[in-house]
């Protein structure tokens, strides 16, 4: 997040944006993705799409991706904007077509045509940062185009290179590029010495000595970049053990000399611990019928039932009747929370007064990203936190599944039953 605005009853919004370098910004607005590119110092008349919800369905839907669509511009007939708007409309034939046609070739005549008419372009390009977009963007076809040279490519774009930290094209390469690398990029003794490193050794240091041996991860902050990619994309792999890549990246939390690099590898943190035992699941501030807000924080001491289901849901409706029997036997011991994404509060409230259920129902609406950060792909869905604030159990048994049995183990083993 690098800034927040109000947009008032007519329509307007004004944001100031500090920053010495040009960057790409994006805000996810409903079904799309808006995006545009700032230069310092400049200013920008911006123009919204008309606003589409995304549905329940894409709510729910873990693959689901949004429209990406450049923010209008007014008026827009010079910039940064303009030059990558046309780079990019050359660009894409040529992307679609190579991207169509991947396979080992000698010579690759289609390549060739796409270099001779984007590079043209570039050298007509003057502004450093749409010139170092568009070779990138020009990388990342040569390495669709050159499959089985890919490490070419790698060398030529990123060895001995600056990282451009705000430079969306040089990612895309990037990510192509250093995709499971640590399985499939190394090989023989290399590719077993990365899983030593990682899964017996758990050593952050034996792992940068392995991949400084390979000659395009010679610079420092290139191969903890490398690292850092890889240890969030083998996370819920079957490659490498849990443990050992935590305790890789903690030790780069704390050895590495970049805040930048920090700041990653604790995102990468939070995101690949959220939803495990003996962690702190993700934070939320709901509201309930009354217009009351509650945040999950205020229940640290208590046990707590965390469930997610729809008034809709017939799954989750033959499961009520048993979840108020389990808020009655346990009173005053565990906390019963159902977080109800569908709907309005209104009609909430509705269902819960003529149910008259009487645990704690908190609607969605008000923070609609907490259907994600919690993983749900379908109704109900349950997890069991524990006094300290930490997962238990991720995901919990619902209450057809024998949980009450469960919880008596569970505070039985803790003292506190």
């Amino acid at each position: 997040m690098i800034a927040y605005a109000a947009v008032d009853d007519t329509g307007y919004f004004r944001v100031e944006i500090n920053d010495c370098e040009p960057k790409e910004i994006y805000s996810y607005l409903g079904i799309y993705k808006c995006y545009i590119y700032l230069v310092p110092g400049k200013h920008y008349r911006i123009i919204l799409p008309k606003k589409i919800e995304k549905t329940m369905q894409d709510k729910l839907n873990p693959f689901f991706e949004p429209v990406e669509l450049p923010f209008g511009i007014y008026p827009n007939h010079e910039g940064v904007n303009r030059q990558i708007a046309e780079f990019d409309f050359k660009y894409a034939p040529f992307f679609r077509s190579l991207s169509a046609n991947v396979r080992p070739v000698r010579k690759n005549p289609l390549l060739d045509s796409a270099l001779n008419v984007l590079s043209a372009m570039v050298d007509t390009i003057k502004d450093e940062y749409v010139k170092e977009y568009c070779n990138y963007r020009i990388g990342y076809l040569m390495a669709i185009g050159m499959v089985q040279k890919s490490r070419v490519v790698a060398g030529t774009y990123f060895e001995n290179k600056p990282v451009l930290y705000n430079n969306t094209a040089y990612w895309q390469l990037f990510n192509f590029l250093y995709a499971k690398f640590f399985v499939y990029m190394g090989r023989g003794k290399v590719t077993k010495k990365i899983f030593e490193d990682i899964n017996t050794y758990k050593s952050f240091d034996s792992l940068q000595l392995t991949l400084a041996g390979i000659n395009d991860l010679k610079s420092d902050t290139l191969r903890e970049l490398v690292i850092l990619k890889n240890l969030h994309d083998e996370f819920y792999s079957t490659n490498f053990s849990r443990s050992g890549i935590l305790a890789v990246l903690d030790t780069l939390i704390t050895r590495t000399k970049l805040p930048l690099h920090k700041q990653y590898a604790l995102q990468i943190r939070s995101k690949i611990t959220r939803l495990m035992p003996d962690y702190a699941p993700p934070s939320f501030a709901l509201y309930d019928i009354a217009g009351k807000r509650h945040e999950l924080a205020d229940f640290k001491g208590k046990y707590v039932y965390l469930n997610f289901c729809s008034c809709n849901s017939y799954a989750c409706f033959k499961e009520y009747d048993l979840l108020k029997k389990l808020s009655e036997r346990f009173a005053g011991k565990i906390t019963i929370i159902s977080v109800i994404a569908d709907g309005s509060v209104e009609d909430l409230a509705n269902f819960v007064k003529k149910s008259d259920y009487r645990w704690l129902f908190l609607h969605y609406g008000n923070q609609p990203e907490v259907i994600k950060q919690y993983d749900i792909r379908g109704f109900p869905v349950y997890y069991l936190i524990g006094p300290d604030g930490k997962l238990i159990l991720s995901p919990a048994k619902g209450p057809t599944e024998n949980i009450e049995l469960e919880l008596f183990k569970i505070m039985r083993s803790r003292g506190d039953l």
